[in-house]
């Protein structure tokens, strides 16, 4: 009876670890890929810390360690003077609002067309 008391947390807090492990690898996954085919908008996002709202369209090309991808956000769901205040764009004209950064592993530049709701993102791999 003692022994099962002990065993039930170790199972328990193995699980917890286990699953913990399986989530990191599927970020990392996530977080290497390089094209356009699987977790896009994953990545991207993990990449650039901006979070792409509902979209009604997207395209995506990559070559040569460079990504373009260009979203057509629902502006029906999402206020687009909040998202840009919220993920740190600047606004560059009376249409434009653009969003650079960098790390170790990634270049990017984000720009929103805020009169028709574009979301364009250039990322170029390191």
């Amino acid at each position: 009876m003692k022994r099962k008391w002990i065993l039930i947390p170790v199972l328990f807090v193995g699980f917890i670890l286990a699953g913990m492990g399986l989530i990191k690898l599927l970020l990392n996954h996530i977080y290497d890929r390089q094209d356009c085919e699987r977790f896009n908008i994953d990545n991207i996002e993990c990449r650039t810390g901006i979070n792409i709202p509902e979209v009604l369209d997207a395209e995506c090309d990559c070559e040569d360690n460079v990504k373009t991808s260009c979203f057509v956000i629902d502006t029906k769901h999402t206020d687009l003077e909040k998202y840009i205040v919220r993920h740190g764009f600047q606004k560059v004209d009376k249409q434009f609002a653009e969003a650079k950064g960098s790390d170790e592993n990634t270049e990017w530049s984000a720009t929103l067309d805020y009169t028709s709701g574009d979301l364009y993102f250039l990322i170029n791999y390191k």
